[in-house]
């Protein structure tokens, strides 16, 4: 990621992707702290369809920002998560 344009001033389009990335990032872990937060209270099952709903869109942000900022580890273990709540959320309709 270049921050900097010519003239080492700040490119405004980076600065602007980054800050886009950062609120997604931080979008998926409100999502993935909803989903447990609901499940430990009890307030949903765990195999419900909201549960994996949460846990697919949160994993997804957060390996969205994980891969733009080059931390492949926890973004492939987010796409995990998000492929094991596809499978939920397809064990529950059939």
């Amino acid at each position: 990621m270049k921050l900097l344009g010519t003239g080492g001033s700040p490119d405004p389009k980076a600065k602007a992707m980054n800050s886009i990335m950062e609120i997604l990032g931080i979008i998926g872990a409100a999502l993935l702290w909803s989903a447990y937060w609901l499940v430990s209270s009890n307030r949903i099952a765990a195999d419900a369809a909201e549960s994996h709903v949460l846990n697919f869109s949160g994993a997804c942000l957060i390996a969205l920002n994980s891969g733009y900022h080059g931390a492949w580890i926890p973004a492939g273990l987010n796409v995990v998560w998000a492929l094991r709540a596809i499978y939920g959320i397809a064990a529950k309709r059939i």
